[in-house]
């Protein structure tokens, strides 16, 4: 496991608000007193301002915003 990766678990609930979390296009995390088990579910957000955003720009995007330490899989 990656050193600074948590654990996670599948969970419908949780994907089911997201994905309502989602549809309102706030692009704002929601209050964490709101999640339904706010101790459990955490937000990790990352908004692509375009449509055409290529796999080459996504891991310039990366580079810039975590450093040139983040590991990337060797197949790209």
């Amino acid at each position: 496991m990656a050193a600074n990766m948590q654990a996670m678990n599948y969970d419908c609930n949780a994907e089911f608000y997201a994905y309502e979390h989602v549809k309102t296009c706030d692009k704002k995390a929601s209050p964490p007193e709101e999640r339904p088990d706010s101790f459990t579910f955490l937000e990790n957000m990352h908004i692509l301002e375009t449509n055409g955003t290529s796999l080459n720009d996504s891991v310039i995007a990366q580079t810039v915003s975590y450093g040139d330490d983040t590991e990337l899989p060797d197949k790209m």
